[in-house]
Formats: C-alpha cells, structure tokens, sequence
C-alpha cells in the first residue's frame, strides 16, 4: 500500500537518515555492499515499490526475482494490512511454484513490519489479529 512508511524505512537502513518530507514512489532500486566476515562481500538490492500496482506483471516478476521481502503496512490503516496478507500469500504461492519447478524446497524469508506504531491513537490494526494472521 502506499504511504505506509517504505521508502522511509528504506532510507534510515541504508543511510541512517529519515526523510522529513514525503513524496510519493513509481519506483525505486537501491544497491548496498557489504563485508561480512569470513565470507567476502555482499551485494544487497533493494526494490522499493510504489505501494499501488496497477501492472500485475511486474509484480508477479519482481516476487518471483527476489530472494527475501520485508513487506509493510502501517498501524492505521486496516487495508495495508489486508493487502500484506494478500501479497504474502502470493509471494508463498510464486515462490511454492518455482520451488516445486526445480525440486528445491528453500524457505522463503519474509519480514512483516507494522509501522507508524508512533500512531497508536489512530491503530487500527490489532496486535492480537496480527499475530494470529500472520503465522
């Protein structure tokens, strides 16, 4: 969904800074490297996304080109949660069709994040239905 805070979280992991202002995403790719010990580097690509998705294409090929998703709704809005819920669900199932394709069976990382928790006046979401819907 969009402004639910992506882009923000986006930009205090990569640059320690948060954006004042906000202005809305088409979308975004950032790049990062990082040395992790023992191993060398690492390359980590980020795919910050507009939150509306008119072309279902892209969509279905971004899920199916990522390794990991971090997916966020924010506290006072019950759609972002919803529409979480429904793109976890077809990430599970993209991803269940390319593991069955090549006989692998790879957990796929997903990270929910509810954000603007500094709302708490205005949550509309509810901790407990999180939990349960989630898992």
């Amino acid at each position: 969904s969009a402004k639910v805070g992506k882009t923000a979280i986006v930009e205090q992991f990569l640059y320690d800074a948060f954006p004042v202002h906000h202005s809305a995403t088409v979308e975004q790719l950032y790049r990062a490297e990082y040395q992790v010990r023992g191993t060398g580097s690492l390359t980590l690509d980020i795919l910050d996304t507009s939150g509306s998705y008119e072309f279902p294409a892209m969509r279905q090929l971004a899920i199916k080109s990522g390794d990991a998703f971090i997916l966020v709704f924010s506290v006072d809005d019950s759609e972002s949660y919803e529409e979480v819920r429904r793109l976890r669900e077809l990430i599970l199932e993209l991803k269940s069709r390319d593991n069955n394709d090549n006989h692998n069976q790879i957990p796929i990382p997903i990270c929910v994040v509810g954000n603007k928790n500094d709302l708490l006046d205005d949550r509309r979401v509810i901790r407990k239905v999180l939990i349960l819907v989630i898992y």
